[in-house]
């Protein structure tokens, strides 16, 4: 016997070619963490299924559950993000949040807080194409937190003293250590590639991304210069925690323009 249709809400973050007519579309919820469906003949012409196709759409949908796997049966949209589209800066880093989401998000562990900061990013990066590489910052950092593998710095962990009067911070690539500008030289010179030396600004910036609401983390605005650390922080810290290979999106995309 059919199971009844389930209805949920949920972000699209990959949508792919499968069979003949038909795709694979990868949402995320908030209550069912990761789910694959089908979208039965999307790819014919005039199919009124085939919007599904879009990526970072925020959507209703109505599944049939078939033997535990899920077809398409309706769909609305709440949210295009079709700003994401009219920016290659916008793309690039949408394209390397749905890859830490999909690789991150568990069923139902952390879940709820990976759809809220799905819903707000793709929104941001739809209306505010312009600050990207921020979002990117800020995207980074705030998952890493609900994931338990970032936090604030409060006090320097050579001398115990409190971070706020240092002039500068050596933050650890592998865990949530730093030091003050004092016990930096002592404690970090002979690995120097696994801190890096922060502004004040930059690591204050980064404990307001981890304190903020969703719907506030993006709503900062730092200098050219604390972006600019905050980029190479955020991707070796994530690169180190992920175990796997990343790269700035924004820069492999300028990479890419600078072989044309």
């Amino acid at each position: 016997m059919a199971s009844d249709p389930i209805s949920v809400k949920g972000i699209i973050l990959e949508s792919r070619e499968y069979k003949e007519k038909d795709r694979m579309v990868t949402i995320l919820t908030r209550n069912l963490g990761i789910l694959h469906f089908v979208a039965k003949g999307t790819a014919k012409l005039g199919s009124k299924m085939s919007a599904v196709s879009m990526p970072y759409m925020l959507c209703d949908f109505v599944l049939n559950d078939s033997h535990g796997f899920y077809y398409l049966k309706d769909f609305s949209i709440v949210a295009s993000n079709a700003g994401i589209m009219n920016s290659l800066e916008a793309m690039a880093v949408a394209g390397h949040c749905a890859t830490c989401l999909k690789s991150s998000v568990l069923q139902s562990d952390n879940a709820a807080d990976a759809y809220e900061l799905s819903v707000y990013t793709f929104y941001a990066l739809s209306e505010m194409a312009s600050k990207a590489a921020f979002i990117y910052v800020a995207f980074n950092w705030k998952l890493l937190s609900d994931l338990g593998l970032s936090a604030s710095y409060s006090s320097c962990n050579g001398c115990g003293t409190d971070v706020s009067g240092s002039n500068g911070l050596y933050l650890s690539y592998d865990d949530n250590q730093c030091y003050c500008s004092n016990c930096g030289e002592k404690y970090c010179g002979s690995r120097r590639n696994d801190y890096k030396l922060m502004s004040h600004s930059s690591v204050e910036l980064l404990d307001k991304v981890i304190e903020a609401e969703y719907s506030k983390i993006y709503m900062f605005t730092p200098s050219e210069t604390s972006l600019d650390e905050l980029r190479i922080f955020t991707t070796e810290y994530l690169r180190r925690q992920f175990e796997v290979d990343i790269t700035d999106p924004i820069k492999r995309l300028d990479r890419g323009f600078n072989r044309l």
